[in-house]
């Protein structure tokens, strides 16, 4: 898992250069923008059959074919999941 540091202090103790984070911000929001596409795009699907209530995050992921730890890097739970 890559986390993206973020204060330049921090980014400069480990040797990153500010232009290298930017890359590496560039490279992952591809990544970040389809994961969070996709759990909408599932919850949109079901919530045409279901009450969100009702819901459970799993459903969602095993819609999306993405783990649930990838919607919890995301989202706190289904509700902050934008519709």
């Amino acid at each position: 898992m890559c986390h993206v540091v973020v204060n330049d202090q921090i980014a400069t103790d480990v040797g990153y250069t500010t232009e290298r984070m930017q890359m590496l911000e560039e490279e992952i929001a591809p990544r970040v923008i389809r994961a969070r596409e996709m759990l909408q795009e599932s919850l949109m699907d079901l919530v045409k059959d279901h009450p969100i209530e009702s819901i459970a995050v799993k459903e969602i992921t095993d819609r999306a074919g993405l783990s649930r730890n990838t919607f919890y890097t995301h989202y706190q739970d289904t509700y902050h999941l934008p519709r």
